[in-house]
């Protein structure tokens, strides 16, 4: 049984709920924003590569589309599975989300096992300062 303030609190998010106008539309990606993408690259690499090997070992692609698989040189994983680079190189990568698929809520995942929380902060600062708000610009597609 609910309390009446869990009462009053469902009623208020259900009219909240139905006056929203716009289709949330999430996208996920595994991002880091350094200065370049060599810079990206050097810091995010090297934990990101342990992932997917350790994923491999764990035979997670074995149920991947076609013949895609995570036993491929890292260059090879890098394409349209990560975003690596400056903010203006992210931006550009992650342009495809709302141009061709409407995408409209982004959730990035920006820390990996082993990787200095130092890293992980520096490149969520890059995030925060120029992304966020260019991406916050960004009307995406309709249907």
């Amino acid at each position: 049984m609910s309390s009446k303030g869990e009462t009053v609190l469902l009623a208020t998010l259900k009219e909240a709920i139905s006056t929203v106008n716009t289709r949330l539309l999430p996208y996920a990606r595994e991002i880091f924003c350094a200065k370049d993408k060599a810079t990206a690259l050097e810091m995010a690499g090297p934990y990101l590569s342990e992932k997917y090997q350790t994923y491999a070992k764990w035979g997670q692609d074995e149920v991947l589309p076609g013949d895609d698989t995570f036993h491929q040189p890292f260059e090879e994983l890098l394409r349209d599975r990560f975003v690596l680079g400056s903010p203006d190189e992210c931006y550009e990568q992650l342009r495809p989300c709302w141009e061709q698929a409407g995408a409209n809520f982004p959730i990035f995942r920006t820390h990996w096992s082993g990787m200095p929380l130092g890293h992980a902060l520096a490149s969520m600062r890059l995030i925060s300062d120029e992304l966020l708000p260019a991406l916050r610009r960004v009307t995406p597609a309709s249907d």
